[in-house]
């Protein structure tokens, strides 16, 4: 299945046969920053009464230097953990450095893959105590809609920004995110 996203990600950047009139970035605003909220499960996947819900503020600087393509990177800041059974997990930070290939819909839509390394780093502790932390790395993939609310050319594109995200799968631990974020491009 791993396998499969990863696939699915890099293919995601194949210029559509409906979208080639797009132009490849001539007046499309290169440089970009986004800013959401990002909601992480982490835990074994399956039963959700296993899995901590963890909160992250994301902010993401990138540059897209043709159409159909763009390198990104990303910074999660953890500002919501869980407790369950008396153990509580929360995210310190995280990051990931991706190429995200991209399939323009039309001028305001498109829909992308994203494919690079990412890092998570995670505290636990128990009753006031430190249980240590956990720092994670892992090839990441993901995928997401990207939907532009200004007429291309103007001097700043904004818009709002929707992806699904794995950060982690290893030794039967699955780090996963949505983000849902507003987007400006200048």
């Amino acid at each position: 299945m791993r396998r499969f996203l990863i696939v699915m990600a890099l293919l995601a950047g194949v210029p559509a046969a409906g979208a080639a009139d797009r132009d490849s970035g001539g007046d499309r605003n290169q440089a970009y920053y986004t800013l959401g909220l990002t909601s992480l499960v982490v835990g074994p996947g399956g039963c959700s009464c296993d899995n901590f819900n963890l909160g992250a503020i994301a902010g993401a600087v990138g540059w897209q230097p043709i159409g159909y393509l763009a390198i990104e990177g990303t910074g999660l800041i953890g500002v919501l953990d869980q407790t369950k059974d008396g153990v509580t997990l929360r995210l310190d930070s995280g990051f990931m450095v991706s190429a995200l290939p991209m399939v323009p819909i039309n001028r305001s839509v498109a829909i992308y893959g994203r494919v690079g390394y990412a890092e998570t780093l995670f505290r636990a502790s128990a009753n006031g105590f430190n249980l240590g932390s956990s720092s994670n790395h892992d090839i990441g993939y993901g995928l997401g809609v990207q939907w532009l609310t200004t007429p291309a050319g103007v001097r700043s594109e904004v818009g709002a920004c929707l992806e699904v995200d794995r950060y982690y799968e290893k030794q039967g631990v699955k780090v996963d995110g949505a983000t849902i974020s507003f987007i400006q491009r200048f």
